[in-house]
């Protein structure tokens, strides 16, 4: 009797079942496995990389600030010259309401702009006065900037005539909130 033992070097072995796992040989070594890395190019977006430093808009502002500007004025006016010939009224309200939201950003362009010429003007003063009394570095504290900022609101205000207007409104705004808070805090009447 010749009993011929079946040969199994390391290949795989398949049973008729497919749902098994593959069987591999325990006496050879199974195949390095190759890694296959994703060919795919990275898009890197370089304004965004931490190679090319941090935003600072100032820098910003002093490189682009007037092309910028440019761009809008030119998209500006031509809103409104788009406004002039349009008879569409929804076309006309969109063209409204897009020319409201840009001289909002101008508006608060312009107030972002004003309280750091604002603060710059006041850590200038303070140098100077630290200098004279030789201490340490300058830190504005928050309600000093508040401060010189409404110190420049009631200037402005003062040279347009408008300072009476606007306090009797911010007095009237007081009250309400005053009234409010009375109203509105558990108020009981049976205690």
């Amino acid at each position: 009797m010749n009993f011929k033992r079946k040969k199994f070097h390391g290949r795989k072995k398949h049973d008729d079942d497919s749902d098994k796992p593959l069987e591999f040989s325990s006496k050879k070594r199974p195949p390095i496995l190759k890694i296959f890395t994703d060919k795919r190019k990275v898009v890197r977006d370089p304004r965004f990389e931490e190679t090319s430093g941090t935003f600072n808009p100032t820098i910003f502002e002093q490189k682009y600030g007037n092309i910028i500007k440019e761009a809008k004025d030119k998209d500006k006016n031509e809103l409104l010259s788009e406004l002039k010939r349009e008879k569409d009224p929804e076309r006309i309200t969109q063209i409204k309401y897009l020319l409201k939201r840009i001289s909002e950003k101008e508006h608060a362009e312009e107030h972002s702009k004003n309280k750091l010429q604002l603060v710059k003007k006041l850590k200038e003063e303070k140098r100077k006065q630290l200098k004279l009394a030789s201490k340490g570095p300058v830190f504005l504290k928050k309600s000093e900037i508040k401060q010189a900022q409404l110190v420049e609101k009631f200037k402005e205000l003062k040279q347009s005539q408008k300072l009476s207007k606007y306090i009797e409104k911010k007095r009237k705004r007081n009250v309400a909130r005053e009234r409010n808070k009375m109203f509105s805090d558990n108020y009981d009447d049976d205690d």
